[in-house]
């Protein structure tokens, strides 16, 4: 009599000759599922870096975001290690199992499956060959030796049960703050008007905080600054030049005080010198990105004009 050797148990549905490979589709949904999560990682944890929603001016805290979206796909992989599944394939009902026991793959396969992914990638023909494959491998899974089946982890491969029922969730709020939203790009000014200090007749100061991007997913906004300087402009009334050795100067300074950054500039033959540059026929300020957003988001600036009597406080403004 002969003994005919049968696929694991849990890989079969219904015909015991036959494995329940997953098909190509839900492959590609179960990916796209688990993508949102990181996509919603990284737009969550921009705007969770304060209680406003905003990001800093000038920049998007990029260690911030890279190290949440990472953390979180090593969370996705360890799922995927030690159940087979990631709550993208939870929901879609399909698993990765090693070929021989039909358990999932394990942290080694698991990493090792990632790497050969790369190769996957090239082309993308790795990626596609489960159209053709017999058993529905891409190259990683040849390379590891898994398979990607139908079914669940757990005693109820075809039901819901708390663990899907948590991906399902997931997935869904993944996808919320991944697609879809509203997006306004615009800049913001501020414009101060200001009295003559002595033979300084200044009219206004003026400070272009440069252009942003909104971006509003499920009530949660994200607000990215842009790359270019600050622009303190000083506006005087029609045809005066301030005095030599005058001393014009813009501080902008975090809302607890404790951080701040100024820009001073003396007025040299009716030219404003900055930094040991003269710069003829203007009387701007630039402020790099990296230096605004170290005073936070909560800042407020003044610009000051000092004679050789006195310093006066000539204009002053808040930025949220």
């Amino acid at each position: 009599m002969t003994t005919v050797e049968q696929p694991p148990g849990d890989l079969l549905v219904g015909d015991v000759d036959a494995p329940a490979f997953a098909s190509w589709g839900s492959r590609v949904v179960a990916a796209l599922l688990d993508s949102a999560i990181l996509t919603a990682t990284a737009f969550l944890s921009g705007s969770l870096a304060d209680v406003t929603w905003w990001i800093q001016l000038g920049t998007s805290d990029e260690t911030h975001v890279l190290g949440s979206v990472a953390a979180v796909a090593g969370v996705l992989l360890l799922l995927q290690a030690l159940t087979g599944a990631t709550p993208g394939k939870r929901v879609v009902g399909i698993r990765v199992v090693r070929e021989l026991s039909g358990r999932p793959p394990g942290v080694l396969l698991t990493l090792v499956r990632e790497v050969v992914h790369v190769v996957d990638a090239i082309c993308f023909l790795g990626y596609l060959r489960p159209l053709w494959h017999a058993r529905g491998r891409t190259i990683a899974d040849s390379a590891a030796a898994t398979d990607v089946v139908r079914g669940r982890p757990g005693p109820r491969p075809a039901g819901v049960d708390t663990w899907t029922a948590g991906a399902v969730l997931v997935c869904a709020v993944g996808v919320g703050f991944a697609v879809g939203g509203t997006s306004t790009n615009g800049g913001y000014s501020s414009t101060c008007t200001t009295t003559a200090v002595g033979d300084v007749e200044v009219e206004a100061v003026d400070l272009d905080w440069g252009s942003v991007t909104s971006s509003t997913r499920l009530g949660v906004t994200r607000t990215s600054g842009t790359s270019e300087d600050l622009v303190a402009t000083w506006v005087f009334a029609s045809g005066a030049v301030p005095p030599d050795g005058t001393e014009l100067s813009v501080t902008i300074e975090s809302g607890d005080g404790d951080e701040s950054v100024t820009r001073t500039g003396t007025v040299v033959d009716a030219r404003l010198v900055l930094d040991g540059t003269t710069y003829p026929g203007t009387w701007t300020m630039r402020f790099p990105p990296a230096d605004v957003a170290a005073t936070g988001l909560d800042r407020s600036w003044h610009a000051d004009v000092t004679t050789p009597e006195r310093t006066v406080e000539v204009c002053s403004g808040e930025h949220y």
